[in-house]
């Protein structure tokens, strides 16, 4: 039950997104009804500025790059911080391995059984490799960002 703040951020989310998507679909829907009717009439029709002056279409893999590549190093000090700041469970030390050894023994624990306990190893630490996980977007990035720099040398200059 104590995740329900978690829900709520997501759909929180969720409701933000779907409404900017429905308003414009809206505009679109707008501009659409605007035009046919300026055809229908024989109206010259309105000339319609670009929202955004047209890109270099090889920004964009520097875009996606720097996203990919800064989201994997992101993911990945997440998860090595996580990784160190849990709390580890506290293994044995050796006197008291010994202690539980000896008390095995008296009980009649065979050999086998005594063997286990010995050299049974304790979870003192969580993998830290969880981190690397983070190394795959990373990796995705840097081929956009590799990918955006051969092509910016093949393409002749702009004016």
């Amino acid at each position: 039950m104590h995740d329900i703040g978690g829900i709520f951020a997501v759909a929180g989310v969720a409701v933000v997104v779907c409404v900017g998507l429905y308003y414009r679909h809206l505009k679109a829907e707008l501009v659409h009804k605007e035009r046919m009717t300026a055809m229908e009439k024989g109206v010259q029709m309105p000339v319609f500025e670009l929202a955004q002056p047209p890109r270099d279409p090889i920004s964009r893999y520097l875009l996606a790059g720097m996203i990919w590549l800064f989201g994997g190093a992101g993911l990945s000090v997440f998860l090595f911080a996580l990784t160190i700041t849990l709390p580890h469970p506290k293994g044995l030390t050796p006197q008291e391995r010994d202690a539980k050894i000896e008390a095995l023994r008296n009980l009649g624990a065979s050999n086998a059984e005594l063997r286990r306990v010995l050299f049974e190893r304790d979870n003192e630490t969580h993998p830290i490799g969880a981190g690397t996980v983070g190394f795959i977007p990373m990796g995705v990035g840097l081929a956009y960002l590799i990918f955006y720099n051969v092509e910016r040398k093949r393409q002749p200059p702009q004016p």
